[in-house]
């Protein structure tokens, strides 16, 4: 049986196009106004779901501040796929995120885009401590792919 979404991805009606632009609108209200904290994480999980052209990025970009991690989680599982600069940035200060899955999340965006600078070298170099070996792996990874001669003499260390 098909979900609604494969049937409004599968279809070339405008309207359906429509209908699923209005409802990332609607799961992207829902996941930075709703007061419950599960209502929010439920309408960012289905975010990942859709296309990445459907989202509003910079406005989803909120949720990235939310004080509950699993909203953080899934808005950065969206914005991951966005290859913008601008959104990526946004980004950036979640790799001193409390929760490791947050942080995780935050470095496979950065490594799938390529995505290195000097302004995150410190946080990076932090991460090389973390428990996570994951984290660490992708600390590693983002650090090489700075150039920054700190990030190498510390992933020569």
């Amino acid at each position: 049986m098909e979900t609604l979404f494969d049937v409004l991805y599968k279809s070339d009606s405008p309207k359906a196009a429509t209908a699923l632009a209005a409802l990332a609108d609607a799961l992207v209200e829902i996941t930075l106004h709703d007061p419950d904290s599960m209502k929010r994480t439920d309408a960012a999980r289905l975010l990942t779901s859709f296309h990445k052209n459907e989202i509003d990025p910079m406005r989803l970009a909120d949720a990235l501040t939310d004080t509950y991690f699993r909203v953080r989680y899934y808005a950065v599982q969206v914005l991951g796929d966005v290859d913008d600069p601008a959104v990526l940035n946004r980004l950036a200060p979640l790799l001193g995120d409390i929760d490791p899955m947050v942080r995780q999340e935050v470095l496979a965006a950065f490594v799938k885009h390529g995505v290195g600078n000097e302004t995150i070298v410190p946080e990076l170099v932090l991460l090389l401590r973390d428990s996570n070996p994951a984290i660490r792996t992708n600390a590693a990874k983002v650090l090489g792919q700075t150039g920054s001669p700190l990030a190498v003499s510390k992933l020569l260390a």
